[in-house]
Order: C-alpha cells, then sequence, then structure tokens
C-alpha cells in the first residue's frame, strides 16, 4: 500500500513537473530576455542578480497562474474548431491572465508601500558617481636662478575644487597649496570640473648641483595620493 501511494506520488510529481516546465522555461527566457536588455540600455549593466533573481521568480509564478488557467473550463471554448481559432483564443486568455497578474502585483505593492504612514521607496538604482586619486600633468619643471619652477595642473575626481600638490625637492617637502591658478585649456578637455585647477610655484633657494624633484597630487575623500612626476634638475 505504502509503495503504491509512493508511485503515484512520483508519477503525479512527474507528470506536474513535465507540464510545467515549458511555459517556465519560456517565462524564464522572456522575462530575463526584457531585464538584460533593459539594464544594458539604461543602466549599462549587463547583469544584476537582484533582477535576475525577480524575472526568475515571476517567471515561476506566471508559469503557475497559467496552468492554473489551463484547468479552467473557459479555456477549452474552441475545442474541436479549426486550429487557427483556440491557439489564437488562448494566446489571448494567457496575455490578460499575466497582464492581471501583473496588474494586481503593482497595486499590492503600491498599497503596501503607501499604507501606515510608513517611508516610501522612490528609486533603487546603480549611479555612478565620480571617485578617485587625484590625475593631472606637469609641463614644466626647470631651473630658474638658484629656484626651481614646476607648473602644471591637478584634478581630483571627488571635487570641483582645487586640491593641494606637494613638490619634494630631495628629501625635502613642500606645500604648494591648493592648485587653483586658471587654465582653460584643461578645462576644454576635462570637462565637469572648471578651469581652476593649474599650479605653478617656485622653490626656495637651492644648493647648486642636481637635485631630485617629484611632485604630487594631495588626494580628497576616496583613493590616494598620486605620484604626478620625478625629474632631475641641475640648479
Amino acid at each position: 500500500m505504502a509503495a503504491s501511494l509512493e508511485r503515484r506520488a512520483i508519477h503525479a510529481g512527474s507528470k506536474l513537473v513535465r507540464h510545467m516546465l515549458p511555459p517556465v522555461i519560456y517565462f524564464f527566457i522572456v522575462f530575463n530576455l526584457i531585464s538584460f536588455t533593459t539594464h544594458a540600455a539604461v543602466q549599462n549593466i549587463w547583469f544584476d542578480l537582484s533582477n535576475f533573481v525577480l524575472a526568475t521568480t515571476t517567471a515561476l509564478v506566471v508559469a503557475k497562474v497559467v496552468l492554473v488557467v489551463d484547468k479552467v473550463r473557459l479555456i477549452d471554448k474552441f475545442r474541436g474548431g479549426p486550429l487557427i481559432w483556440p491557439v489564437l483564443y488562448k494566446s489571448v486568455f494567457y496575455s490578460v491572465v499575466v497582464l492581471i497578474v501583473r496588474i494586481a502585483e503593482k497595486v499590492v505593492a503600491f498599497a503596501i508601500d503607501t499604507g501606515g504612514g510608513t517611508n516610501s521607496l522612490l528609486y533603487c538604482g546603480k549611479v555612478n558617481v565620480p571617485g578617485g586619486s587625484p590625475f593631472g600633468a606637469i609641463d614644466n619643471i626647470s631651473a630658474g636662478g638658484s629656484r626651481i619652477n614646476v607648473a602644471g595642473w591637478v584634478i581630483d575626481p571627488d571635487t570641483v575644487g582645487a586640491v593641494e600638490a606637494h613638490v619634494y625637492i630631495d628629501s625635502t617637502g613642500y606645500n604648494t597649496g591648493p592648485a587653483g591658478q586658471p587654465r582653460p585649456d584643461v578645462a576644454a578637455v576635462v570637462a565637469g570640473y572648471g578651469p581652476f585647477h593649474g599650479l605653478s610655484w617656485t622653490s626656495p633657494v637651492l644648493a647648486p648641483g642636481q637635485h631630485s624633484v617629484c611632485v604630487f597630487g594631495i588626494n580628497r575623500g576616496v583613493g590616494s595620493n598620486t605620484l604626478l612626476t620625478c625629474r632631475t634638475v641641475t640648479v
């Protein structure tokens, strides 16, 4: 008796799986294709795990709804007629059912979100925020008498304001202050940060001879200080 019940349960389960598998595969492919193409076009993201799970779960729910509807007598209205009529009728019928389920899902979510005076989620997505280490270029490091002149520009992606540059001559460091000189040529190439990122600095009087000169852009926010250049200059 127990073996017979087990066989019948296995037979019923396998029959249900065979019956449910085609619509599950169909809606799984359709919903994930829609999700992938939408996120690729709008957010430039090819794969998002949360959206994949949501699309897959929705496919399972909709496939189950279709199977339940398949047991309704109304679905067999054109049984026995020309093949085109039951195919068209079922296509329209299933489309309407799926549409009703999706609308009901949105209405329920809206009712839950707005009821009870709780906070509402207005947007959930990915936003690319510029950030990172400073970048720039040193256009000139040259000797002028007993001093060394340094000119260039530096920008930190975390701010539109001027950032500091540090110059190390041999083992001695100098803070040049904010690199805020006007550089419209840089603003024309690097959009969004304005023109005030130029560096112009002159060292104190140095001893005659060769000196190692290294220039760093000093980081703000995310990232780390950036070595812009190291050169040897003779005074």
